[in-house]
């Protein structure tokens, strides 16, 4: 997990690169910070329990992201938005198209995003 702050409203706006997931919690619905937390990797699993326990994702939503073969979709929830999709890449070692699954949450100030 790599997430990135942004303070745009700030004297001197900035970026602020984090891996610690309590740094992002409290800024969830603040006005003047808007942050990105990309989830991919090894610990996928737990960290997508993380993420979503953490930051109040519905028990939907994580399923979802952690269902493989999910179909593309998209699910409106109270305080977010998710979206579902394939997202086609060349495989170089067999040299085929393949696809592979992107989740991404929008909120009011944040975006997640969750691929293997």
């Amino acid at each position: 997990m790599k997430g990135y702050l942004f303070y745009p409203n700030e004297p001197e706006p900035g970026i602020q690169v984090d891996e610690n997931l309590e740094s992002f919690e409290s800024q969830v619905n603040q006005k003047g910070v808007s942050f990105w937390i990309d989830v991919e990797g090894n610990d996928f699993e737990s960290e997508v329990n993380r993420v979503g326990e953490r930051l109040g994702l519905h028990p939907l939503t994580v399923e979802d992201v952690l269902t493989t073969e999910s179909r593309p979709t998209v699910d409106t929830f109270p305080n977010y938005l998710y979206i579902l999709a394939r997202i086609p890449a060349q495989d170089w070692e067999i040299g085929e198209m393949e696809t592979f699954q992107l989740s991404l949450v929008l909120g009011s100030n944040f975006l997640l995003t969750f691929h293997r």
